[in-house]
Formats: structure tokens, C-alpha cells, sequence
């Protein structure tokens, strides 16, 4: 497991049984503006895959989308 996906599990964890929206995550591990880097979330993805986190498509609004996320 890489540093960074450390870093990204460990911000998940912070929180226990919280979802947390991907600009939550970003402000949480010190990224500029609240926004993820692409391979940010790539990662995420990667943990998702290995079971170490929960990924949702959460709607806000009625037309907004988000991805949300939480450690398992």
C-alpha cells in the first residue's frame, strides 16, 4: 500500500461510520481548494476494489450527483 493511499484511508478513518464527500476527503488530507487530484481518485477506487472502503453515488439536488465514501 502506497503512502498516499495510507494517508486517504487513514483521513476515511478519522471519522468512523461517516460518509464523506471526495471535497471532505480533500480538505481532510490538505488538498488546495477541496478538490482530489485524478489519481486521488484512482485510489480510492483501488481501495474500494481491495474491500478496505464503501463507495456510494449519492444524489444532491435533483439533478447533482456525488461520490461519497467511508471505511469499512
Amino acid at each position: 500500500m502506497s503512502e498516499l493511499e495510507r494517508v486517504l484511508l487513514q483521513a476515511l478513518h478519522s471519522c468512523p461510520g461517516c460518509w464523506l464527500s471526495r471535497r471532505e476527503i480533500a480538505d481532510r488530507i490538505g488538498r488546495p481548494n477541496g478538490k482530489l487530484l485524478a489519481y486521488d481518485r484512482k485510489l480510492l477506487q483501488r481501495l474500494a476494489s481491495r474491500g478496505l472502503i464503501e463507495v456510494q453515488l449519492s444524489r444532491r439536488g435533483v439533478v447533482q450527483r456525488e461520490y461519497i465514501y467511508r471505511a469499512k
